[in-house]
């Protein structure tokens, strides 16, 4: 399983924020918003909060637009669990 972060954000912003909050994955910067867009991620005036979990063929296996940062990991953890 891999886990990734994207954001709009520098490489050098991430690499702060991953110290700051000890991020046990990598952070990858999309400074034009490319991979955002492609994914529908985008919003009016900042990038959506949005998880993907996608299965080992590639195909997004369920979107989490709405989430409780509190239980959220565990909930994606989950439902791996169910697609692997």
């Amino acid at each position: 399983m891999a886990i990734l972060g994207v954001s709009k954000d520098s490489a050098e912003s991430h690499k702060r924020f991953a110290k700051k909050y000890a991020l046990p994955f990598p952070l990858l910067a999309d400074p034009g918003s490319v991979m955002i867009r492609s994914y529908g991620a985008d919003g009016i005036n900042f990038p959506k909060r949005v998880s993907f979990l996608i299965d080992p063929q590639g195909t997004i296996a369920k979107i989490y637009a709405l989430f409780d940062c509190n239980t959220h990991a565990q909930e994606v953890l989950q439902d791996r669990a169910r697609i692997a």
